[in-house]
């Protein structure tokens, strides 16, 4: 997938991640605040909504490739970026 994190969107309370590819740019509306999880080091540190520096985080991805978008049953969907993974991942109340 040849497409880069170009823009992200805060609208009350949901947030859109703009992509810009060769030929489109598509667009998720994630109704369910996404999960971004770096490397540092050989672990994976997680940073969800409403922890200190989430909105810096997401905003951080900005520029970075989508690598792959792997697909499992009860993962949610995963966009692996260069130096990030967004994990979507809706949970049932």
């Amino acid at each position: 997938m040849e497409a880069k994190l170009y823009s992200v969107q805060f609208v009350r309370d949901y947030v859109k991640l703009y992509f810009e590819g060769p030929t489109e740019s598509p667009y998720l509306t994630c109704y369910v605040m996404p999960e971004v999880r770096g490397l540092q080091g050989k672990r994976a540190q997680g940073i969800a909504e409403r922890s200190p520096g989430y909105a810096d985080a997401l905003r951080a991805l900005i520029g970075e490739e989508v690598r792959a978008t792997p697909g499992a049953s009860g993962t949610g969907l995963v966009l692996h970026l260069r130096t990030s993974t967004i994990i979507v991942n809706p949970t049932l109340a």
